[in-house]
């Protein structure tokens, strides 16, 4: 055996074992949980395209929608339903006003007009053009 391959083999017995196994949940590959947090603001094609990538990739997902009943139509529906299939948090209703970064605890937070505040890891402003999202951009 070659020298190469022994080190190769070596590291790798030594190397520390994944501890959670990847998952098909409704027919949708998800990877081993990430701890990562990710908040997605708006409920159009693109907001829910992201969540379900960023549920995909093992973070855990909320998305807030602006609109206060659940009224998505064409792609954003389909989207919408596969977020409820695989148990991705939607909230309607939070029309975000403002966003928030704490550099010390690596956090960002999307603050609504009624005062509710959504922290995360992660914030992705999915909400259109125009909005509080590209002041801070």
């Amino acid at each position: 055996m070659s020298a190469i391959k022994e080190h190769i083999i070596h590291n790798y017995a030594e190397a520390p074992q994944p501890t959670h196994e990847n998952v098909i949940v409704d027919g949708v590959h998800r990877y081993p949980p990430t701890g990562l947090k990710v908040l997605v603001v708006g409920g159009g094609p693109g907001g829910y395209l992201t969540a379900v990538e960023c549920w995909r990739k093992g973070h855990q997902v909320e998305l807030v929608e602006k609109n206060s009943n659940n009224t998505p139509i064409g792609l954003a529906s389909m989207l919408y339903d596969q977020c409820e299939r695989l148990g991705i948090k939607v909230t309607f209703g939070v029309n975000v006003l403002s966003y928030v970064e704490n550099a010390t605890e690596g956090t960002a937070t999307a603050i609504a007009d009624d005062g509710r505040q959504f922290t995360a890891d992660i914030v992705v402003a999915a909400d259109g053009l125009g909005t509080k999202s590209h002041q801070v951009v």
